[in-house]
């Protein structure tokens, strides 16, 4: 096991066209790095889908929750799978953090301020990014490039 920490960011399930090929793609990924550590954000599509694979490879999660609420946020509870996914990822993360103790959705500050304890918290990104510049995912990668991380994108090896 390699001494790596990995933050998983990317995009929600509108940009996923392979749900499972992803999830697959994250966990052979997570075989190959064998990291010490994987810290994910808990947001519906990438987020969820790395945490369920470094669980399924044995890997230990922090799941980092925005906010108390945000379970029953609009931004869980639109889709049934990520809410099952939601579940499953905070029951078996070896610890969960719950940044800000607002029940309802704080506003934007909150994603930012996720993003960027995931980050600074991590060695190494793993990204599921297209490159777009407008999105979570887009300034979760701006951060950690400009704080000097690693970032490894694996959008061309599922699309």
């Amino acid at each position: 096991m390699s001494d790596k920490i990995i933050a998983v960011t990317g995009h929600q399930c509108e940009k996923i066209s392979d749900r499972y090929g992803l999830e697959q793609l994250f966990q052979r990924t997570f075989l190959e790095v064998e990291p010490k550590q994987v810290i994910v954000g808990m947001a519906c599509g990438s987020d969820l889908l790395g945490g369920l694979a470094a669980i399924k490879a044995s890997f230990p999660v922090v799941a980092v929750i925005p906010w108390a609420g945000h379970q029953e946020s609009k931004y869980i509870t639109e889709c049934e799978q990520c809410q099952e996914h939601y579940q499953f990822v905070r029951h078996f993360s070896r610890e969960v953090i719950v940044l800000n103790d607002a029940q309802e959705y704080p506003g934007p500050q909150a994603f930012h301020a996720r993003n960027h304890y995931m980050v600074d918290n991590a060695t190494h990104v793993l990204a599921f990014y297209d490159g777009g510049v407008r999105s979570g995912t887009a300034a979760t990668v701006k951060y950690a490039t400009d704080t000097g991380k690693p970032i490894r994108n694996i959008y061309d090896r599922l699309v």
